[in-house]
């Protein structure tokens, strides 16, 4: 589901005309009812467009785990922390397989199974793996009720969140989907469409640019080339993914559901905690719930282990590679460094703070991209090496010109007006939904738009 392509529109507004010819044919079911289930039938015909195969992956995980609860809550058949135990692996499988075997047995343990390479991860496992293995602990740890199939499946499988997030939590997303109100509400409308321009703009004008500038498979000899491209790509990362992350709010608030704000704008924290508060809202809070907590979080003299093993495990779910390990490995690092000085009541001036994050995160950015390892390794040689900052400007293999100063220009002035909206309205997007900003937005969406634009970044976790 990809919301800058033409062809989902295509197949949402195809959908929304069924749905509406239904409304009339369908009159021996409530209001409330049809509407679920042409919900369900746009959610599963989006993942269908995809691939059956990753349909077929989706059902298997999501009924897989509504059976073993359900039995669970009927008939008690396990101590639930048992059956937790037997369920969880059962579900991860999947996504072990298709996004860690090929790393796991090839790469770790030195075997040569082809079968395995380069197998195409099923869009949206990683999201909704984790969305469904939460709504297990939450009903079974808790001994809640088990909701009705169809609620349910929606909860799971709700069309603009599926994919990449937001990582919904039970009591947040399902009690909307029992009691949803049918239709389509005005003020819902307003305020949806808005996001959803703001995303695209986030996606289509500031993210699919930025990321036509970046040198491709670098090897790593000029430093100067690498922070350009680490500039580049910490900019571009974080408007795809909050593109993705605002469209989904947007469209889910059409449909009268109500998502999670997966970022707060990250960019304008000052320091590291606050960027990662800020920063994938909802799987920061997943691990933090599910597994700092369980692991007794600050509670314990090993707090700074726990953060790290939570970071480590970040890094892993985020893709299955050495570059991934030491990314979140850095992140736990600095992570821990920052708890230890906030605990002796150090407090950098809020501009010093900032910039400090802002470079260490443009640093640590460079260890999710590079993934050849012999490339990162050269990267982090050239970076620490006075004598690979040289060269003349333009520099070779990079593209300097008036629109890259332009767009990046654009970037910074969206980051700025985030940390003014988030200062006057508590809320770093609001500023954006103004009329004459919308319009601004869908001007250069029009005049800016990087044309070939490349799938969300995070589709491929």
């Amino acid at each position: 589901m990809d919301f800058s392509q033409l062809i989902f529109w295509r197949i949402l507004f195809f959908s929304i005309i069924f749905m509406l010819l239904g409304h009339f044919a369908l009159k021996f079911i409530s209001p409330q009812r049809r509407h679920k289930l042409f919900l369900l039938v746009i959610s599963w015909v989006m993942l269908g467009t995809i691939s059956m195969e990753t349909l077929l992956i989706f059902f298997s995980v999501c009924i897989g785990a509504y059976v073993l609860c359900f039995l669970q809550t009927k008939h008690n058949i396990l101590p639930p922390r048992l059956l937790l135990g037997l369920m969880i692996p059962l579900l991860l499988l999947p996504l072990f397989y298709y996004k860690y075997a090929d790393f796991a047995i090839n790469d770790v343990l030195g075997q040569d199974f082809d079968v395995i390479r380069n197998l195409i991860i099923p869009v949206g496992i990683s999201f909704y793996t984790f969305q469904v293995i939460a709504f297990c602990i939450d009903t079974l740890m808790n001994k809640e009720p088990i909701p009705g199939f169809v609620n349910y499946m929606l909860f799971c499988s709700f069309f603009p969140q599926i994919v990449a997030g937001p990582i919904e939590r039970k009591k947040d997303l399902l009690p909307q989907m029992e009691n949803i109100q049918p239709g389509f509400l005005a003020a819902n409308l307003k305020t949806g469409i808005s996001y959803v321009l703001i995303g695209i703009y986030f996606k289509s004008v500031l993210a699919d640019n930025l990321a036509s500038y970046m040198v491709t498979n670098y090897d790593g000899e000029s430093a100067v080339i690498i922070w350009i491209n680490n500039v580049l790509f910490s900019l571009r990362i974080y408007f795809d993914f909050a593109g993705y992350g605002l469209s989904a709010w947007g469209l889910a608030k059409c449909f009268n559901i109500q998502l999670s704000m997966n970022f707060w704008s990250p960019y304008s924290a000052t320091n590291i905690s606050e960027f990662w508060r800020r920063w994938h809202i909802t799987l920061t809070s997943w691990f933090r719930d599910y597994i700092y907590f369980p692991l007794k979080g600050s509670r314990t003299k090993r707090w700074w282990l726990n953060i790290l093993i939570v970071f480590l495990i970040s890094g892993v779910w985020h893709g299955a590679g050495w570059n991934f390990l030491i990314w979140g490995l850095l992140i736990g690092i600095t992570m821990v460094i920052h708890r230890v000085f906030a605990k002796r009541g150090h407090k950098m001036p809020a501009f010093p703070a900032w910039l400090l994050t802002i470079i260490t995160m443009i640093f640590i950015w460079m260890f999710f991209y590079v993934t050849n390892p012999a490339y990162l390794l050269q990267h982090v040689k050239s970076v620490f090496d006075l004598t690979h900052y040289h060269g003349s400007f333009p520099l070779p293999g990079i593209k300097t010109d008036a629109a890259l100063g332009v767009i990046i220009a654009l970037a910074i002035l969206t980051i700025v007006l985030e940390a003014i909206s988030l200062k006057r309205h508590n809320d770093p997007y609001r500023i954006f939904t103004h009329p004459v900003i919308i319009v601004t937005m869908v001007t250069l969406m029009f005049l800016a738009h990087a044309g070939e634009a490349p799938a969300f970044i995070y589709f491929a976790f």
